[in-house]
């Protein structure tokens, strides 16, 4: 997605003609095309590291929850 930009950009300042508007909108389009597709992109990999997150958290929750019952035990001995 980010070459597909880069290429548009490049084709805009290459070959762009300023008289010409019915095609520069155009490319407008397909560039904030692009950023949509790559915003949306970011959108789903920052909800899968958040429930990557979520996830470890819960995980690190648990084994210190276990490690404290455990040295209560000890402390109890």
């Amino acid at each position: 997605m980010a070459q597909d930009l880069k290429d548009i950009i490049e084709h805009l300042n290459t070959f762009g003609s300023p008289a010409d508007t019915t095609d520069m909108l155009q490319q407008i389009c397909k560039i904030l095309n692009a950023h949509m597709d790559c915003l949306q992109c970011i959108n789903q990999t920052s909800g899968m590291l958040q429930r990557k997150v979520e996830e470890v958290t819960q995980v690190f929750e648990h084994h210190y929850c276990k490690e404290q019952e455990r040295n209560v035990r000890i402390d109890l001995d």
